[in-house]
């Protein structure tokens, strides 16, 4: 199992097509909010969107994390 081979979806009260994803790819994690706009970030900054969600805080929302397949482009998430 290794971190690039998933890909996180922090999903709001919007659903799924306002979802913002979460890949690593290399040694950086990105970041593709509902309009595709891709955003560098380090694991610390992941780990501070995921956990709020993770401790009730944010009941709204919800993390959905998914498999990714060998063939999908580093840069097409969602």
């Amino acid at each position: 199992m290794r971190n690039s081979e998933y890909v996180i979806y922090i999903v709001t009260k919007g659903g799924r097509s306002r979802a913002w994803a979460h890949q690593k790819v290399g040694d950086v994690w990105l970041r593709t909010g509902p309009d595709g706009q891709l955003y560098r970030m380090t694991a610390e900054q992941l780990l501070s969107h995921l956990l709020p969600v993770l401790a009730g805080d944010q009941p709204a929302t919800q993390i959905v994390v998914e498999h990714r397949k060998a063939e999908d482009d580093a840069t097409t998430v969602g």
